[in-house]
């Protein structure tokens, strides 16, 4: 949540996902402009639609490699992706698989 709350304090819009539509819920209560639940929809497709086709300008990727495909699905042209977290079993030939579909 601190990246919310951070955002929010700089005036953006923000868009959290979570795997249950609780969590989307208590984030909005919380200032967030939009809650996708992950599990059910194709949040990158959704952020495209929120954001009128350009995407996310800033995505904080904390669920590292698995979702990372979808946060560059997701991230507007010149967007930036911070990583917050990686397993530690983080293998170079996975990450390069993710990277073949961009």
């Amino acid at each position: 949540m601190f990246g919310l709350q951070i955002a929010r304090a700089a005036g953006a819009v923000t868009i959290i996902t979570s795997s249950s539509d609780e969590k989307p819920a208590k984030a909005k209560e919380l200032g967030a402009t939009h809650g996708i639940n992950y599990r059910t929809s194709d949040w990158a497709a959704e952020v495209k639609s929120i954001t009128h086709g350009r995407g996310a300008d800033h995505i904080l990727e904390v669920g590292g490699i698995e979702t990372l495909s979808q946060s560059f699905r997701a991230l507007a042209w010149n967007g930036f992706i911070p990583l917050v977290t990686l397993p530690t079993c983080l293998m170079i030939t996975k990450l390069d698989t993710v990277m073949q579909h961009f």
